[in-house]
């Protein structure tokens, strides 16, 4: 598998949390801090946890997987970062502490985990969801991903490289069992690929997206 493929889909999401968080931690350090405008403050916090949410779940989810827990968790530690944000303000000058803005930001942790799952059921429809399950240095997993690249590039479709390695439950449930090859979340193949029954196989999903 190709290196930067693995690394840019585990690593990508969480930088982009980091940023969120830092942003968020920033302006609420800035004294007497107003929203632009006639923006009402609720309205703020609703963005910003609707966003926060929706980026902690995007980061928690870069492979299917059954376990709901794990957006369960994306819930609690957007949670869990408003309450500290609240208290951190209490100490900012011109700033306060608000039960209030601490229940609009659990609104908005409400409503970007219900837009995530949203986004996630139409991708699943409108998107075959290709993903190639293996790990570095492996000659297997390398020809696989030679193998189906010309078949995905004619058909016009994407796919997703994953080493089973960034996570416990892929490592345990598929390490064995590499390559492999999930699509819609089936598996489809493992340790080999082939290139003419994966096409039968993806050529029905290509003409629904060209339909």
């Amino acid at each position: 598998m190709t290196r930067g493929a693995s690394e840019a889909g585990l690593w990508g999401p969480w930088i982009a949390v980091a940023v969120y968080v830092g942003v968020i931690t920033y302006v609420s350090h800035i004294p007497n801090l107003s929203p632009p405008g006639n923006t009402p403050d609720w309205v703020m916090h609703l963005a910003e946890y609707s966003g926060l949410a929706f980026v902690v779940a995007w980061a928690a989810h870069p492979a299917p997987r059954p376990e709901g827990w794990r957006l369960q968790a994306a819930t609690a530690g957007c949670l869990v970062f408003g309450m500290i944000d609240e208290i951190h303000q209490h100490f900012v000058p011109g700033r306060t502490m608000s039960l209030r803005d601490l229940s609009f930001d659990a609104l908005g942790v409400a409503a970007g985990v219900a837009a995530f799952t949203a986004w996630g059921r139409w991708r699943t429809r409108h998107d075959p969801r290709i993903q190639l399950l293996g790990r570095r240095d492996c000659h297997l997993c390398d020809e696989a991903e030679r193998v189906m690249r010309p078949v995905l590039e004619d058909l016009g479709l994407g796919m997703r490289c994953i080493d089973v390695d960034t996570d416990a439950w892929l490592a345990r449930r598929y390490g064995h069992e590499i390559p492999v090859v999930l699509i819609d979340g089936r598996k489809a193949f493992k340790h080999h690929v082939d290139p003419q029954r994966l096409r039968r196989r993806l050529e029905p999903m290509a003409r629904r997206r060209t339909s």
